[in-house]
């Protein structure tokens, strides 16, 4: 599990007043909302979007305190997947998680 949480009184249960009001699936903790991934996982999170944004330095400068690297994010704009939501909804119980598409060739 990938975790990364950066205040100084760590502590493993983030509390819900920490979380965002409307809480922020395309950047997740990069957006603000602590509760969002990578320190939590919500379905509608958009991982992969977060997690290259992570790779590519967003999080150097608030851990290290070093300012002389400058992360743009535009710059990331041909990597990222840029979908907005699934193309499946959601369902209302569990699993949650609607059945994968057939594979190719399948009948």
């Amino acid at each position: 599990m990938l975790r990364v949480n950066v205040a100084p009184d760590y502590r493993p249960n983030i509390p819900g007043s920490r979380c965002a009001p409307k809480p922020d699936v395309k950047r997740g903790f990069l957006g603000g909302d602590l509760c969002g991934f990578p320190n939590g996982r919500r379905l509608a999170d958009d991982v992969i979007d977060i997690t290259l944004e992570m790779l590519a330095g967003a999080l150097y400068t608030p851990l290290t305190g070093d300012a002389s690297f400058a992360f743009t994010p535009k710059a990331l704009g041909p990597i990222l997947d840029k979908s907005k939501k699934n193309d499946v909804a959601f369902l209302p119980r569990f699993p949650y998680v609607a059945p994968p598409h057939p594979s190719y060739g399948a009948k």
